[in-house]
């Protein structure tokens, strides 16, 4: 992931060490940037801080969107089976469908 800077270079935010990045979700309340990944089926949060870390891990290898709510709690949706996942702040995950 990188970021585009005023004078129009590039600079390197995160590597998520996996083949893509599938999804981006900038949310306007907590100001993260959530971005899924595939091959491994990873969602990672930089926050507004530019602190990186894992927030979610699939079964899946695909994730094909994320979203956050103003409450902290992510929906991640997924490519091979095809599920919709709600993902608590506390990182418990409930699946909504399939």
């Amino acid at each position: 992931v990188y970021k585009v800077n005023k004078d129009r270079t590039s600079s390197l935010v995160f590597d998520t060490g996996q083949a893509h990045v599938t999804a981006l979700f900038y949310s306007a309340a907590s100001k993260n940037l959530l971005i899924g990944t595939a091959e491994k089926g990873s969602v990672y949060k930089i926050d507004k801080n530019g602190k990186a870390s894992s927030v979610y891990q699939t079964p899946d290898h695909i994730v094909t969107g994320v979203a956050e709510t103003k409450g902290g709690d992510l929906y991640v949706s997924t490519a091979n089976q095809g599920k919709l996942v709600r993902v608590l702040p506390s990182g418990e995950a409930q699946s909504l469908a399939s």
